[in-house]
């Protein structure tokens, strides 16, 4: 049975006693909402433009966009963004009050006779539509839009993030009315590693004419920016690739600036050389691993990921195989004492328990509210 807990560490102590009391006894509980975990954005905050007025496609992102982290990366990495170009000290932010949903719909179908403007990939149909759907994935599911004002409330800039698939998610309903599934990777069908992001930037010119086309719409610049989705399962949102910026009664596309973001494992030698500091701090995590649990055969290993020469996040992940449940409580009471002081507590770290090849524990330093969240699978 999957229990989902937000766990204090006096809690986890206390587990940890009930478990061994009562080894036959399970414990239920309501599950919670699912967990959202910002990329924390240091300075630039931009002040909401009040009265708060909601977008004009409002509920749009939380349709279109099924990973709750990647929604909060699109909303939050967009404003970061933005703060190159518009200083929050003296912009406030709107949301989209250009962009409707009948438009943002006609943008997301696929260009066919009765959708010309869509901008996903012409599909030719068959009898079997799962088919269809994994031969010619659809590559934009959302394109997201900001306004920011000036101080006296006027609209002085756009931004937009055009949100683009690494993995589809196919949905479809036969003529017997019985649904199919499925999940295709999109640059692996396209046969190109870097597919969408390339097809994105081939459509944004479209993405400027449609929103430069709205009747009301400001002459003002444009900041077009390009997300790629993490999985839908994923727990780490997925990034921002590129950015450009359209000035004001323009609609062509210069140069993209790519965004530099780079992973390393750990162990290695590439990031004990690029961050030291970091990965000496892992190794004493390691070590004390192996020292308190000297009876299990742990093995710590890791992605760490950086943007701009930048530390944005941490995934660790401890091999625990053969543990018990009351180890495994005791492994994730150890690592509440540890998780946010392994790169300071600005940075978002998820530790995962993994026993061979099965999960077993979740623990994630919250940035935002400076708390640890964890779940026991």
């Amino acid at each position: 049975m999957r229990r989902l807990l937000l766990l204090t560490l006096t809690t986890l102590l206390l587990i940890t006693l009930t478990a061994c009391m009562n080894k036959d006894e399970e414990e239920t509980t309501d599950q919670p909402e699912d967990i959202v975990i910002p990329t924390q954005i240091e300075n630039n905050i931009f002040k909401v433009k009040q009265p708060f007025e909601p977008a004009m496609a409002r509920g749009a992102i939380t349709a279109n966009v099924s990973n709750n982290y990647d929604i909060t990366e699109i909303e939050l990495g967009l404003m970061d963004i933005t703060s190159e170009y518009f200083s929050p000290e003296d912009h406030l932010y709107q949301s989209g009050q250009y962009i409707d949903s009948d438009l943002l719909n006609e943008l997301l179908a696929r260009e066919s006779n009765d959708t010309p403007n869509g901008l996903n990939p012409k599909m030719k149909e068959t009898k079997d539509r799962l088919e269809d759907e994994e031969k010619t994935p659809k590559i934009i599911s959302h394109i997201h839009e900001q306004n920011y004002l000036n101080d006296k409330g006027k609209v002085v800039g756009i931004s937009l993030a055009i949100s683009i698939n690494d993995y589809y998610h196919i949905r479809v309903m036969d003529d017997a009315g019985l649904v199919h599934t499925g999940e295709v990777r999109v640059n692996e069908v396209y046969k190109d590693k870097s597919y969408n992001e390339k097809y994105a930037k081939n459509i944004a010119k479209n993405v400027i004419s449609a929103v430069r086309g709205i009747e009301n719409v400001p002459n003002v610049p444009i900041i077009l920016s390009i997300y790629e989705e993490a999985g839908q399962n994923e727990i780490t949102p997925g990034q921002f690739l590129a950015h450009t910026y359209i000035d004001k009664g323009k609609q062509g596309i210069g140069s993209w600036e790519e965004v530099e973001k780079d992973q390393y494992v750990y162990p290695s030698d590439e990031l004990n050389e690029v961050d030291k500091s970091l990965h000496d701090s892992l190794n004493y995590l390691s070590d004390d691993l192996l020292t308190y649990f000297t009876n299990l055969d742990l093995r710590l290993n890791g992605d760490i990921n950086y943007e701009h020469d930048n530390l944005t996040n941490i995934e660790l992940k401890i091999y625990a195989p053969g543990i018990s449940k009351a180890e495994l409580t005791s492994i994730l009471n150890f690592c509440g004492t540890k998780i946010n002081s392994i790169a300071g507590d600005h940075v978002p770290v998820s530790i995962r328990i993994i026993n061979v090849d099965e999960e077993l524990g979740l623990m994630i330093w919250d940035t935002e509210n400076k708390e640890i969240l964890t779940e026991i699978l």
